[in-house]
């Protein structure tokens, strides 16, 4: 119901989905969606190119959002040390992959599922930190479906603090599902 509710919110239901209701905006607003460029959604399942570096993930994800090569690589360079990430920012990120360690299944992989969710969080706000400037249109909302999905406290607390620094400098609607969130995670 939360990722359905966030893909209707976003206008990415497929065509056969019904949907009614009224969407109710301020005198003279333009409108908000991904078509215009203005919504953001982090997806519950990110997929990734394994072959690339979490840092060259990053920074191609800034490139797509319109930064040149040179603004990209920075602002990639800021953003991984807000989520987190700078340490392993020239590890690949490999595919998840399961194995058994005498009796205890682990899931292994180059980068960890926690690791995946911080820079998953990073691509969908790549280009909207001030870090790189002013930007001719920014958008107005992020939509996260489950963000903090496979963090530990610590790490969750943290990603929900990088999306309430991106709310208030950017001036917009930031809008999260999760699943069971300490109380101590508002507080953030």
């Amino acid at each position: 119901g939360k990722s359905t509710f966030l893909a209707a919110l976003s206008g990415i239901l497929p065509p056969h989905a019904h949907t009614a209701g009224a969407v109710w905006c301020s005198p003279g607003s333009q409108p908000v969606g991904i078509a215009e460029g203005t919504v953001a959604l982090l997806e519950q399942h990110s997929p990734f190119i394994s072959e690339l570096t979490v840092g060259e993930t990053l920074q191609f994800a800034a490139e797509l959002e319109g930064l040149s090569t040179k603004a990209a690589s920075v602002h990639a360079n800021n953003l991984l040390s807000r989520v987190g990430l700078a340490s392993i920012a020239s590890r690949r990120i490999g595919q998840p992959r399961f194995e058994d360690t005498g009796g205890f299944g682990i899931e292994s992989c180059a980068v960890t599922c926690g690791e995946r969710r911080r820079l998953a969080v990073a691509c969908a706000i790549a280009g909207d930190l001030d870090d790189v400037g002013s930007r001719s249109q920014c958008r107005r909302a992020l939509f996260a479906d489950e963000p903090t999905t496979g963090l530990d406290a610590f790490q969750a607390a943290r990603v929900v603090d990088v999306l309430k620094k991106l709310a208030v400098s950017r001036c917009c609607v930031v809008i999260l599902t999760l699943h069971q969130p300490r109380a101590s995670i508002w507080s953030t």
